[in-house]
């Protein structure tokens, strides 16, 4: 996990980055830089996900009219519903593949037993027949 701010925002390149939340307006070529650094298509990563915590569509639209050729026609983003599917779909993957590890205490448990869990989730999904499909599905 990489806290990031304005000035890495320019410069900083790493292609797998997944999912960035957005937390501080932004317009213009800040955002359009932003959203350039998580959206790069990377593997079998086809976008990234922009969480948008202060609402900022507005924003984005208006940028891509301003940097796109295509005059910032069209939808920015996945329609919610279609995300949400997509989503849920890979929940199930992910819950199928840890199907015989009890993962209760890593929800509910007091702080010591979550990360005594996230171990050994790590650990379960570590095995070679399910490493690459969850990597895959969390990706």
């Amino acid at each position: 996990m990489v806290i990031v701010r304005d000035m890495w925002l320019t410069g900083f390149d790493v292609p797998c980055l997944h999912t960035m939340y957005l937390d501080k307006p932004m317009r213009g070529h800040n955002l359009m830089q932003a959203i350039a650094r998580v959206n790069r298509v990377f593997r079998d990563k086809p976008g990234g996900l922009v969480v948008d915590y202060i609402g900022i569509a507005d924003s984005l639209r208006q940028a891509l009219a301003t940097y796109t050729q295509r005059g910032g026609r069209g939808e920015p983003a996945l329609d919610q519903s279609e995300a949400v599917a997509i989503m849920l779909e890979k929940l199930e993957i992910c819950r199928d593949l840890m199907h015989g590890f009890d993962y209760e205490k890593g929800i509910s448990g007091t702080a010591e037993e979550r990360l005594q869990t996230l171990k050994g989730a790590a650990d379960f999904v570590a095995q070679p027949e399910k490493k690459e499909p969850f990597i895959k599905a969390v990706t």
